[in-house]
């Protein structure tokens, strides 16, 4: 009997072994394709670094032919050399599928062992599962420009030749360096992305309805195998990500699968999720925030309705009636935003609305708060504001077009 006990015990894991998920002929190397080369090299954070005392190695694809004094397109991935990436670079690149990429590959971070009797500090959770945008301050101030003077490149500043991709962790962390950063990455891959309550990354569904859509393009790989932990399901936070991104009009797409937790699936779907991150690149590498017009985003279903037309309009009432404002901006149930602006004249700040249509009108406040960033008809910058004297329905935060996209008219 024990034996029969045994096989009956191993059943259920034999029947839902994970599939092969074989490699396609763009994931292996191809005779006559010209090859790239490896830069192998490692990096140590300064004290000033966001992840001070930090080294990791990182890896450096050039495509065959690479021109060094022109500014590239690159693809910046966590977790170091992932998804057969440079033999797929090679292969895509000759067929001329994608544009010719740079690529990065960097490893986390680790904190040498202190002494003898101590152990390394492993950063990856921290540098990657965290929603900020600690990691891509670390990226865009410190590491690229580092490696650019180390090995002479020129890495273009245009966000439509920048993509940005990771793995579990690494995924999250991709997905949130182009979220706080559009001006610098549009083009985003995950795979088996770890959008779960690690460090607040289950928030994400529900943030990305409520932001203005941004100029991102992205796919997302998970599969029904996929981690259920203490802190959340894979699987159905990636769905639930991929339903957010749809809404909100983002151009989007993805892969489900019967996969775990690894890197296979990805990894074999790996072309053909760069030849959709990167079509049409040689005819219109612009990537624009909702470009089939389908976002159901309303801006006023966030931030709620409010009175504060009405007080801009009564300057005779004193300054205690008025919202104290730290920031530059606010906006309306009706679909309005009201920006502040410094004015000539002391403890006066002159407001513009700018309604719906696009229509401007000014008017002036005693307040004390700061100056207000409005130029040629545009708001050129936005921050939290709080108001004690409106209702909290309206309280909020916005961020500048640099972190967010907005940008109204």
């Amino acid at each position: 009997m024990r034996p029969t006990v045994t096989f009956l015990l191993l059943a259920p894991f034999l029947l839902a072994a994970e599939p092969d998920f074989p490699l396609t002929a763009d994931s292996q190397p191809q005779p006559n394709v010209p090859k790239g080369t490896l830069l192998k090299d490692s990096y140590t954070a300064k004290e000033s670094s966001v992840f001070p005392g930090t080294e990791r190695d990182y890896q450096i694809y050039l495509p065959a032919g690479f021109d060094k004094t022109k500014p590239a397109a690159f693809m910046v991935f966590q977790d170091g050399v992932i998804y057969q990436a440079p033999v797929v670079f090679d292969n895509l690149i000759a067929k001329k599928q994608i544009s010719p990429l740079v690529g990065i590959f960097i490893k986390p971070g680790v904190v040498p062992a202190a002494n003898d009797n101590a152990l390394p500090r492993f950063n990856r959770s921290y540098e990657c599962d965290s929603v900020t945008d600690t990691y891509s301050q670390f990226l865009l101030n410190e590491f690229l420009p580092a490696i650019e003077a180390k090995h002479a490149l020129k890495l273009s500043t245009d966000p439509n030749h920048a993509a940005i991709s990771g793995n579990s962790r690494g995924g999250i962390c991709a997905f949130m360096a182009a979220w706080h950063r559009p001006d610098r990455f549009r083009r985003v891959f995950t795979g088996v992305g770890t959008y779960v309550g690690i460090h607040g990354a289950d928030q994400l569904p529900v943030l990305v309805r409520k932001f203005e859509p941004k100029p991102l393009r992205v796919f997302l790989q998970s599969g029904t195998g996929d981690n259920n932990l203490y802190c959340g399901d894979w699987w159905m936070a990636n769905q639930m990500m991929e339903r957010s991104l749809t809404w909100a009009g983002y151009d989007v797409n993805h892969a489900w699968g019967v996969g775990g937790h690894n890197a296979k699936h990805a990894t074999q779907i790996f072309p053909d999720v760069m030849r959709w991150l990167w079509r049409d690149w040689q005819t219109n590498i612009e990537i624009k925030a909702n470009p089939k017009g389908e976002s159901k985003w309303k801006g006023y279903e966030v931030v709620g309705d409010g009175k504060w037309e009405s007080l801009l309009q009564e300057p005779e009432k004193p300054e205690s009636d008025y919202p104290q404002l730290s920031p530059e901006m606010a906006s309306m149930a009706d679909g309005s935003v009201f920006i502040h602006k410094p004015s000539p004249e002391q403890d006066i700040v002159l407001f513009v609305r700018i309604d719906a249509s696009g229509k401007k009108r000014r008017s002036k406040s005693a307040s004390q708060a700061g100056s207000a960033a409005f130029e040629q008809g545009q708001t050129t910058a936005c921050a939290s504001f709080s108001m004690p004297s409106i209702p909290k329905s309206m309280h909020g935060s916005w961020t500048s077009p640099k972190t967010d996209g907005w940008n109204r008219k």
